[in-house]
C-alpha cells in the first residue's frame, strides 16, 4: 500500500506556519462542577486540552463539566482543534492532551515528540454493509469494493491487518476507496462501494437510518475488542518537565472514563447540550454505552504494541524501525493512573 510522505520537516514547518491558528481558537464553553483542587498543587495548574468533536472524547467532555480536572488540580481550557492543530500543539506543548490513536505513530517515527499514557476504550470503529448484504464478517469482503476515509488511517490499517488475518490479500483481493468519512454512506447508498469502516459516528448513524450488517466491530471483533481505539497522549515535554501533570491528567481522564461506562445517558447529554458533539443524545448514548470504558496503562502499552507492529507489516513504519523500541520510547505506563 502506498506510505504517508510526510516527513520531520513537517512538523517543523507545522510549528511555525500553525502556532497562531492555534491561539486564535475559540475556548470551552463547559462549566466545572468538580471538588477543590488536590493534585499536583494546592493552585490549579493551567492548561489546554485539545478535542476534534467527537464522541469518543467523552473523557474530555465529561472531566470538564463533571469536575474531574479540577478534582485533580487541573484547570482545563478545552479547544475544538484540527489535525494539524493538534500536532502543532503537541509539538510546541500549546497543547497539553488529546484523546489519541495509532495516527500519531506515523509521525512520531518522522520525529514529532509526545507520549502515550494510557488506554481509554474500545470500541469506536464499526465496518458496516447495506441491509440485505451477504457481507456479514471480514471472510465475505473477497473481491469487494471497500471504503474508508484515508489511505494510512486507523479505520484503513484496522482493515487491511483484518483482511491478511482472514488470509485476504487488502492489495488484489479486495479495492479499497477512499473517500471523505462523512460522504462514505452516500458512496454506499450509490452502489459505488460494497461496504465500509470508518469511525463513529459515521457507522452508527448508518446503521440507525438505514439498516444494514456489522461485519466488523472494534469493540467486538477479535483481536480488534482488545485493541484501544483510544489513548491519552501528551507531549514529551510535559511528561519531562512536568511528570505530576502529566499524572494529575491520567487521573482525571480515568475516573471521567470510568464514570462514563456507568452513565452514557448522562454523557451524551453533556455532549450534546455542551455543542461538542453533532447528534441525538439518544443514538450517542446508544453509541457511548456500546463501547468498552475500562482504562489501563499496562493493557494500552500492549495495545499500541500490536498496533504497531501491524503498521510495519502493512508496510507503513520504516524497514528499519522495531516496533518494540517505539513503543518502549513512546510509552509511559508509570504515568498512568489505571493499572
Amino acid at each position: 500500500m502506498p506510505k504517508r510522505t510526510t516527513k520531520a520537516l513537517t512538523v517543523v514547518l507545522l510549528v511555525i506556519t500553525g502556532a497562531a491558528a492555534l491561539t486564535a481558537c475559540g475556548s470551552s464553553s463547559g462549566s466545572s462542577s468538580g471538588s477543590s483542587s488536590t493534585n499536583p498543587s494546592a493552585k490549579e495548574t493551567k492548561l489546554v486540552v485539545g478535542v476534534t468533536g467527537a464522541a469518543c472524547e467523552a473523557p474530555l467532555y465529561v472531566g470538564k463539566a463533571k469536575g474531574f480536572f479540577a478534582k485533580n488540580g487541573l484547570d482545563v481550557d478545552l479547544k475544538m482543534l484540527g489535525f494539524d492543530q493538534i500536532k502543532v500543539g503537541l509539538a510546541t506543548g500549546k497543547v497539553s492532551a488529546v484523546v489519541g490513536n495509532l495516527e500519531w505513530i506515523k509521525p512520531i517515527e518522522e520525529g514529532l515528540d509526545v507520549k502515550f499514557i494510557e488506554g481509554i476504550h474500545f470500541g469506536c470503529i464499526l465496518g458496516v454493509s447495506p441491509k440485505g448484504s451477504s457481507i456479514k464478517s471480514v471472510a465475505d469482503l473477497k473481491g469487494k469494493r471497500i471504503g474508508i476515509n484515508g489511505l494510512g488511517d486507523y479505520p484503513d490499517v484496522l482493515v487491511r491487518t483484518a483482511l491478511l488475518n482472514a488470509g485476504i490479500n487488502p492489495d488484489k483481493d479486495v479495492t479499497i476507496k477512499a473517500y471523505p468519512g462523512a460522504d462514505l454512506p452516500l458512496a454506499l447508498k450509490k452502489g459505488q462501494i460494497d461496504a465500509f469502516i470508518m469511525w463513529d459516528p459515521i457507522g452508527s448513524q448508518y446503521l440507525e437510518q438505514y439498516g444494514g450488517n456489522v461485519w466488523l466491530s472494534q469493540s467486538k471483533t477479535p483481536p480488534f475488542n482488545h485493541q484501544y481505539c483510544c489513548m491519552l497522549v501528551v507531549p514529551g515535554s510535559l511528561t519531562d518537565k512536568s511528570p505530576k501533570v502529566a499524572k494529575a491528567l491520567s487521573a482525571a481522564v480515568t475516573e471521567a472514563a470510568e464514570w462514563i461506562g456507568q452513565h452514557p445517558d448522562e454523557t451524551a447529554q453533556i455532549e450534546v447540550q455542551g455543542k461538542w458533539v453533532p447528534g441525538t443524545e439518544s443514538a450517542l448514548a446508544q453509541q457511548i454505552g456500546s463501547y468498552v470504558w475500562k482504562p489501563s496503562g499496562s493493557q494500552g502499552k500492549a495495545s499500541l504494541l500490536a498496533l504497531t507492529t501491524s503498521l510495519k507489516r502493512l508496510g507503513i513504519l520504516n524497514k528499519d524501525t522495531v516496533p518494540q523500541q517505539l513503543v518502549d520510547s513512546v510509552y509511559r505506563s508509570d504515568l498512568s493512573a489505571a493499572p
